[in-house]
């Protein structure tokens, strides 16, 4: 029997995650690399990313917002694909 765990990322974590200079960078890169190596599914919703990109535009320079803004839409598609091809 296969149990759907997801995990729900709140702009903090997005924030951490993709900024090398806020002060919990590596705790937030450890726990994102914990919980998708345990199959977690990570949830968040357009108004998170939305406060996320808006932020990141403005403590990032604009390639290194654009690049994690690029990588997080990607993800999405591919998973959303994933989920039309799957039946899920």
């Amino acid at each position: 029997m296969r149990i759907n765990r997801s995990i729900f990322i709140d702009s903090w974590g997005f924030l951490a995650l993709a900024n090398r200079e806020d002060r919990h960078h590596q705790l937030a890169v450890r726990s994102y690399e914990d919980v998708r190596a345990k199959g977690f599914l990570l949830v968040t919703s357009d108004y998170i990313l939305d406060e996320v990109i808006t932020a990141l535009f403005k403590k990032v320079s604009f390639e290194s917002a654009q690049k994690f803004v690029e990588a997080v839409f990607l993800d999405i598609k591919a998973r959303a694909d994933w989920s039309r091809k799957s039946g899920g």
